[in-house]
């Protein structure tokens, strides 16, 4: 059985939704935040949540890079149209531009 989704990225079809570098250091910071709040508490259990934290945090640091890799490459061929323009890469490129 699947689960009906929520689009979150911002899209043609979700103009007001994230950036995904912008929701990647939304998530960071969050984590961030929630690690701070375990700083006290000295439970294995509590220890264990902050290292998985840390551990989150870093992988999404490695997506942010890696999303802003592909933002610089996207910006080498045109200026961003913005969700309602036409895409720069894939289904749907103009034309004059593939």
């Amino acid at each position: 059985m699947s689960t009906p989704t929520t689009p979150v990225l911002m899209s043609a079809a979700n103009p007001t939704g994230w950036k995904l570098e912008e929701l990647l250091a939304q998530i960071a910071q969050d984590l961030r935040a929630k690690n701070d709040r375990l700083e006290g508490d000295t439970s294995s259990a509590a220890r264990a949540v902050r290292v998985n934290n840390l551990g989150i945090i870093d992988c999404l640091a490695l997506a942010e890079v890696r999303q802003r890799d592909s933002l610089r490459r996207l910006d080498a061929l045109r200026p961003d149209p913005g969700p309602a323009g036409p895409p720069r890469i894939g289904a749907g490129v103009p034309a004059s531009e593939a």
